[in-house]
């Protein structure tokens, strides 16, 4: 497809060029496919979407529940979903993926999983922004657009921490309107400190970049991946993002 994403994007809120119907709605637009032959033109439909973030919803249930995809589920660097997303037929332009990483790069578009974005908020009356916090300054209150990674980044701690001191799973989904646990009080700090605990001044960390993933950081610092999982309390099935610290010495 090639010139027919910004009026889907636009007009019908399809935002990755989906075909078919959303909930019996969709558009007919012209569109350029490819084959062994060179490109041609022709007219398809497309799924016509209420909101983006119905079209996001759609597209990741889309990807999910499609098994030709299933290798790239859980696959946190963009490049390698790129290739994957080629590989599998999604698009028939013989440039897509790197058509596509070219855009990521070129718009650091990466950098998103370390953005927090904010929603529309309901007018409360007083000041623009919304109360996150509660009485208590360790608490937040997840916003719209909110994520375990970006809420991470934006009160510089680790995922694993807020895991854990929140008592869920990386795969937890979080609401706006839910109350999330992000940082510790001074007395549970010292506590943990009188009682041994490896604090992070006394281990080697790294900050994950764009593109890394577990094995890859295993492999740069000369350390096992069962060693890096251990560290960092990980599972091979943990998602890493980009500014997430890593334990690669203890």
């Amino acid at each position: 497809m090639v010139g027919v994403l910004s009026a889907l994007a636009v007009e019908y809120n399809n935002l990755f060029g989906v075909k078919g119907d959303y909930q019996g709605e969709s558009a007919n637009l012209d569109t350029v496919e490819e084959s062994e032959e060179g490109q041609y033109e022709i007219n398809d439909e497309f799924r016509a979407y209420p909101s983006w973030e119905a079209s996001i919803d759609d597209h990741g249930r889309f990807l999910y529940e499609n098994s030709i995809y299933e290798s790239l589920i859980g696959d946190t660097d963009y490049v390698s979903v790129a290739n994957k997303l080629q590989e599998a037929g999604y698009a028939t332009d013989s440039s897509y993926a790197s058509k596509l990483i070219q855009i990521i790069e070129d718009n650091q578009l990466y950098e998103l999983d370390r953005l927090v974005i904010q929603g529309d908020n309901p007018d409360t009356g007083g000041s623009d922004q919304p109360d996150q916090t509660s009485d208590d300054s360790n608490v937040y209150t997840v916003q719209p657009g909110d994520s375990l990674s970006s809420i991470a980044q934006q009160f510089d701690i680790t995922i694993d921490q807020l895991l854990s001191w929140n008592g869920i799973t990386i795969d937890t989904v979080i609401h706006p309107g839910d109350q999330l646990i992000v940082g510790e009080s001074s007395s549970e700090t010292t506590n943990e400190q009188e009682g041994g605990q490896t604090s992070s001044e006394d281990a080697e960390t790294y900050i994950v970049q764009p593109g890394d993933s577990l094995w890859s950081i295993s492999e740069q610092f000369g350390v096992s991946l069962d060693e890096l999982l251990d560290w960092n309390n990980l599972t091979e099935d943990s998602v890493i993002h980009p500014g997430d610290e890593i334990i690669i010495r203890n």
